[in-house]
């Protein structure tokens, strides 16, 4: 009984914020952290409902929670790039490229990241290997699609 529920209400969090019905994500999200606080997929699923709803302070520091106990982990930091590059903070956005591309340099949220700590630095303009990055990273979001 307690699994069926468990897993009943990880699809509702993933459905409703794929729904961009936000705000029921982020309640059902409260509601299932005093069950599971060390859950990783649900602090994630947390910060990209208060990303989508332009939370970027609150989101920001869920994503360093989730760095903090999951460093090699990453899912969903493209997001948390993306709030980096926003709110223009070089040097968490260097930081995190630097851990991402340690990590795995050939995932799609890798080269994501890259690529904003790249664009914030300017490095993008009339880069030779601009196409080259921009046609890799395309592919490798094809295929992650496909799966």
């Amino acid at each position: 009984r307690q699994r069926q529920m468990c897993i009943r209400d990880r699809f509702g969090v993933l459905a409703l914020r794929t729904l961009q019905r936000n705000v029921a994500s982020l309640r059902l999200c409260a509601a299932l952290t005093p069950t599971f606080p060390e859950a990783h997929w649900l602090r994630a699923q947390h910060a990209l409902a208060c990303y989508n709803l332009r939370e970027f302070d609150t989101a920001s520091q869920l994503f360093q929670q989730q760095l903090a106990l999951a460093p090699s982990r990453l899912d969903d930091l493209d997001a948390y790039s993306n709030i980096l590059y926003v709110q223009e903070d070089a040097a968490k956005l260097s930081l995190l490229a630097r851990n991402a591309t340690k990590t795995d340099r050939y995932r799609p949220e890798t080269c994501n990241i890259v690529g904003n700590y790249y664009s914030m630095k300017g490095l993008l303009n009339g880069f030779p290997k601009k196409k080259k990055i921009k046609k890799y990273v395309y592919i490798l979001k094809n295929t992650c699609l496909q799966r």
